[in-house]
């Protein structure tokens, strides 16, 4: 769990901004995915809808969110439905 010092540094940090769409951010990320690695680096402000947007294609996110990706058109799309069979 992310302490809440933690969290306020981040969206200070962030000037609570989503890093994704820029909207106000409501939200902590691990960009890595990993809940139990609460370094700086590894944290983003997200809001809630750019946060479900990275439950897809996390690779992408991934490196989008560290610095090292581009959108390439990504970012915008609205995830595809999960389908069950």
């Amino acid at each position: 769990k992310i302490s809440m010092k933690v969290k306020n540094s981040i969206m200070v940090r962030d000037n609570h901004k989503c890093r994704i769409c820029h909207n106000l951010a409501k939200l902590i990320h691990h960009i890595d995915y990993n809940k139990k690695n609460n370094n700086h680096e590894n944290l983003v402000a997200l809001c809630q809808s750019c946060h479900s947007k990275t439950n897809f294609n996390r690779e992408h996110w991934k490196g989008y969110l560290s610095g090292g990706g581009v959108c390439e058109g990504a970012c915008n799309r609205a995830p595809s439905p999960m389908i069950f069979l």
